[in-house]
């Protein structure tokens, strides 16, 4: 559900607000102190800010998108955001071919930036459900 709020808040304002991720957080870390396993969720939360930390600052993500997929490592842990990551990127690649595609045949003043919490939410939902 809180990806889906992440995907529905990216699609509406293209910003993923500080709140919803605070709710990941804590959603997140109560989680791991219910079950008493804090290294996987921490080394999933640091490894997502690691992959983030380039593409944002080479202004390809924003902070947003960083932040969300650090609270989505904390809840799969290091392998499993690796996968989510990944499977995003592909996500965001179709997107933005579709996209582009679309401009050449009709041109629009539709924002250019990509709301990578749909793939973000989608890849969630796709991986942790396979698993």
């Amino acid at each position: 559900m809180w990806a889906g709020a992440v995907a529905f808040a990216d699609l509406r304002t293209r910003r993923i607000p500080n709140w919803l991720i605070m709710i990941g957080i804590l959603m997140g870390l109560s989680l791991a102190l219910r079950t008493g396993n804090f290294a996987d969720p921490l080394q999933g939360f640091g490894l997502a800010f690691i992959v983030g930390i380039v593409p944002f600052a080479l202004r390809a993500l924003g902070a947003g998108d960083v932040k969300a997929a650090m609270v989505v490592g904390l809840f799969v842990g290091p392998a499993g955001i690796l996968n989510i990551i990944l499977a995003t990127a592909l996500g965001c690649g179709g997107i933005a071919w579709i996209w582009w595609t679309a401009q050449r045949f009709r041109s629009s003043n539709a924002p250019s930036q990509l709301p990578v919490g749909l793939p973000l939410a989608i890849s969630v939902w796709l991986l942790t459900a396979a698993n």
